[in-house]
Parts: C-alpha cells; structure tokens; sequence
C-alpha cells in the first residue's frame, strides 16, 4: 500500500520547476497530515522527503513522524545521522533503514549538527542540554560544562562551517560557543526566553545571526562572540528561522507565524515585507534558500511548500500538501575526497 501512496503524494503534490543538473540534493524533515487540507482519511507518509531530478518528492524509509533534522557524512552520503523524537538515529543506506545510537536518557533530540572540517565530531541539541560524539558515533557523552543547571534546553545548535571545533547552541537561557581550546560552552548572549534557530553566513564567517522567542533577531559580525538586536524588525513576537542567498552575503531571509516573511538585501539595515502571494494567515515556520538557484523554499503550516524563484517577489505553490516542516538540508551532490579517521 506505502507503494501506491508514495506514487500519490508524488503525483499530486510535486512540482515541476527549476533544473534537474542541480549540485545539491534537497532532504525534507516533516509530516504530512492531508486532513488539515481536505478533511481525508489518506493515510499520509511522515519523516524524511526527496527532492527528485523532476521536482517532485519522494518519502524515503519508515513512515515516523519525529525525525527533525539530518547530518550527512560528508564521504559516504549513504551514512546519516538525525535527530529524533527517539534520540540520536543513524542509516547506512541514505535514511532507509534506521537504528536508534542512544539509550532511553536521550529523547526528543531538536537539532544535530556535524562539524564540516572534523566530522567525527557531532552535536546534538537536547530538551536537558546538549550531547556530542568525538568519534563518528561509537559513543555519546553529554557535553554540558558551562551550561547553567537552569535553563539549559537547547533548541538549535550548529557547527562552525569555516572554523573546526566551534559549535554555537541557542538555548532557553541564551547563546553559547564551545570553542576546542575551552572545551566548555560560554554564554554570550543573555535571552528572555528560548532561541529557535542560530544560522552561519555561507560567505562570511564571522556573520551569525539568531532567531529568538522574545528577542527579537540578533546579529553577530564577530563569529558570535558578540551579539546586538536588529532594531528595525518588530520584537513583540518569535522570529523562527533564517536562511542567507549564497551568492550575495547581504541578502537574507527571515520568518515567522505573526509576521511572515521578511527579506534585507542590506545585511539588516533595511527589510522588505514579502507576504504577497502568501496565504493570510502566514505561520511561516522554516525557510531555506536553494545555494545553487536562489530559489526559496517555504513552509507554511498545515498548509504546503511554496517557492519563490524572484527572492520573496512572488510565491506559488509547490507541494506536500497539509505538511509541516521541521527541516530543509541541502547536500552537495559530491562527496569529499579522502575517508575521516
């Protein structure tokens, strides 16, 4: 039965835009609920979504509504890890099969994160602090000196991209960085309540910039060592995610429930709203921005996919009806050259 859904869900909510020569594959974190849409009794496939050469997409393994977010090995593809409702996941055959890494200590796990330059060492945000493995997985530890007895859920967490052994978590209380030569995690950034997304410029390294529940948007120009609130962009309400154009480091996008979807094309100085095309009630939750087209892609909840292929311009709707998107990852479609150790 899965066969002929899958056949559906491909059919009828894929799109067909773009070019099937991209460098990077597009994965899908979500659920897929088509009662939100229709009032069906479909049953829906849940977990991990394709991006296909023709634009449509496909689910790939169990039918599991709490996988939220991916880390691929950088040299062999097929090997994956993911952030679960069940705790830290991997695969051996690109997220078919899965088998659980950790013990019943560790559940719900929010966000994980794989350092780009030293890839045996990975991060796992966690509702009770933060989780991280030295050597590709055979064991887990907690990795939580320095972070307070309260106020330690840890919501997003990345790896610096330019720089190894620099990790930057968004917690209930704040920020912090873990640097290789502290081994511990510092507070940089005092918050009023929980930061949702933390996000690296992919052509400047020393731009971070965070989403926060009462804090607004905060920018970093440092490497996240310093941080200073976006003035110009209401506060009163969360902002839930960020997501930069890879050809232009001024330009970047932001959204959220209350406000949409908002675009600089100055580095913040100044934001256009792109709401136009959007349904009215806008629970704009994740965005991502395609690194080899600059297309951005949108989740709206309980609603589907829409894409914009003029940055924010225009929308049009492009697939998984009823979902609601935990994550987009972009992989290269190439993999590194030499085996980690």
């Amino acid at each position: 039965m899965y066969k002929y859904l899958i056949l559906f869900i491909a059919s009828s909510v894929g799109a067909a835009f773009g070019s099937s020569d991209a460098k990077h594959e597009l994965y899908i974190c979500g659920n897929i609920n088509l009662n939100y849409v229709t009032g069906s009794k479909y049953l829906t496939l849940n977990g991990i979504y394709h991006r296909e050469p023709n634009e449509s997409y496909i689910h790939i393994g169990q039918n599991f509504t709490g996988i939220y977010d991916l880390a691929f090995d950088p040299f062999d593809h097929n090997h994956v890890f993911a952030a679960s409702m069940n705790g830290v996941m991997s695969s051996k055959d690109n997220g078919k099969n899965w088998r659980v890494e950790t013990d019943w200590r560790v559940t719900e796990a929010k966000a994980i994160s794989m350092d780009p330059q030293a890839p045996k060492n990975i991060y796992v945000a966690l509702p009770d602090g933060i989780l991280s493995t030295n050597d590709f997985g055979k064991t887990w530890v907690r990795n939580e000196e320095g972070l307070p007895v309260r106020g330690k859920y840890t919501q997003a967490i990345k790896c610096d991209r330019f720089n190894t052994g620099v990790v930057l978590a968004g917690c209930e209380s704040g920020i912090y960085i873990f640097t290789k030569s502290t081994k511990k995690w510092t507070r940089v950034f005092s918050s009023k309540a929980t930061i949702l997304d933390i996000q690296q410029s992919p052509l400047d390294e020393n731009l971070w910039i965070a989403a926060t529940e009462l804090d607004g948007v905060q920018i970093s120009h440092d490497g996240g060592f310093n941080w200073r609130k976006i003035n110009n962009l209401a506060s009163d309400h969360a902002w839930y995610n960020i997501a930069y154009d890879s050809s232009n480091k001024n330009r970047f996008v932001i959204v959220s429930w209350t406000y949409g979807v908002f675009i600089t094309e100055d580095s913040g100085l100044t934001w256009t709203n792109c709401n136009a095309g959007l349904p009215k009630e806008h629970q704009a939750y994740k965005v991502a921005v395609d690194p080899d087209t600059n297309r951005i892609y949108l989740s709206i909840l309980k609603d589907c996919i829409y894409i914009s292929d003029d940055f924010g311009k225009s929308w049009t709707k492009n697939g998984l009806s009823g979902s609601n998107i935990y994550n987009f990852i972009f992989i290269s479609d190439v993999t590194d050259s030499l085996p980690h150790s």
